[in-house]
């Protein structure tokens, strides 16, 4: 544990694992495996026949089918507790895959990574016991997040998903259990979250109203959502304001500053493209906040071109944007003589 052994130590202990019969405990925890090396070994582990503890994943308890709870998250400031890493998350997932009692999966505060989230999303995609799975906190990006949100898209059975420390009601977010309106403002909710709400609300027939906002998706999280809106027919109000879609930290200049952590960022207004283009198509969306995100003049323009073609929203929030002079006053040519039109900037 801990010794720095990378990916030729890891080949190394892999292969000793493949040829003992009697090994039963092996612990390579924080030694950051991952890639081809953490997959050989993860092999050599879930192969052995007589191994019964790899770092902390019970492999007797899971292959024997005798836990419904797992509670693998670290605990205390220094993380130097159960520490699951990659090569721990890609036998775990495996193990989860054929598991018919293991309800409830707590991994807080690990290293899992992309690379684990992805394995654990492929697991989820065969499983059908899992209700409740927390890996917040775990380094997972927008692949990790790719592949958790494709995996729902096939497990109808996960009912609450934390991955960024606020737990998410997927039958909510499906329509399973169907609500008209979701409030998810102040939730700490970052870009992974928000992959992963895109592509349930996709598909959502009953809810109208969704509120994100005050959160951290940001420009990963915002194109996500606005992929969501091409294929959905019946949301009609979006709240995404106090988000950082265009990269720059909101600081103090929203009044709702309640729940996002800080960062100064890179501006980029090609970040309001994807929601630009999705607002050309969509045809349902009345009510839109996309107020206090740092938009600028550049991003301004881009929302005037989409006011000028889209006849179905009728209020739209743009205040603390920094639009300056010339990019409020192409958004108020675009809508003007709209009867009936609200624009708060």
């Amino acid at each position: 544990e801990n010794c720095g052994i990378g990916p030729t130590g890891a080949a190394e202990i892999a292969e000793y694992v493949s040829g003992s019969g009697v090994l039963k405990n092996l612990d390579v925890r924080r030694n950051e495996i991952s890639g081809d090396a953490a997959q050989q070994l993860a092999t050599a582990v879930l192969a052995s026949p007589s191994l019964e503890l790899f770092g902390s994943v019970p492999l007797k308890d899971l292959r024997e089918n005798t836990l419904d709870k797992l509670d693998l998250r670290q605990k205390g400031l220094s993380r130097c507790g159960k520490s699951v890493g990659v090569p721990e998350a890609l036998v775990l997932a495996k193990l989860v895959e054929g598991s018919v009692v293991l309800a409830t999966l707590n991994l807080r505060f690990n290293t899992i990574g992309d690379e684990g989230a992805a394995a654990i999303g492929k697991a989820l995609e065969v499983n059908a016991v899992m209700i409740t799975l927390d890996i917040s906190d775990n380094d997972i990006g927008d692949e990790g997040a790719k592949a958790l949100a494709s995996a729902l898209r096939v497990n109808a059975v996960l009912a609450k998903l934390n991955l960024d420390g606020h737990e998410l009601d997927l039958p909510k977010l499906r329509g399973t259990d169907p609500v008209a309106s979701l409030d998810l403002s102040c939730k700490r909710l970052g870009p992974a979250s928000a992959i992963v709400i895109a592509s349930l609300i996709a598909g959502n027939a009953v809810m109208t109203t969704l509120n994100l906002g005050v959160n951290y998706i940001r420009a990963e999280g915002a194109a996500a959502i606005s992929e969501a809106l091409r294929g959905n027919e019946v949301l009609s109000s979006l709240d995404l304001s106090g988000n950082e879609i265009c990269g720059i930290d909101r600081g103090s200049s929203t009044p709702r500053c309640c729940a996002a952590p800080r960062s100064q960022g890179t501006y980029s207004a090609a970040s309001i493209t994807p929601l630009a283009e999705a607002l050309k198509v969509n045809g349902s969306l009345t009510e839109l906040d996309i107020g206090w995100n740092n938009i600028g003049p550049e991003g301004g323009v881009a929302i005037a071109e989409v006011l000028r073609g889209n006849a179905v929203l009728t209020t739209l929030n743009l205040r603390g944007n920094n639009f300056g002079d010339e990019g409020e006053g192409v958004i108020w040519d675009a809508v003007s003589g709209r009867e009936g039109f609200e624009l708060k900037m």
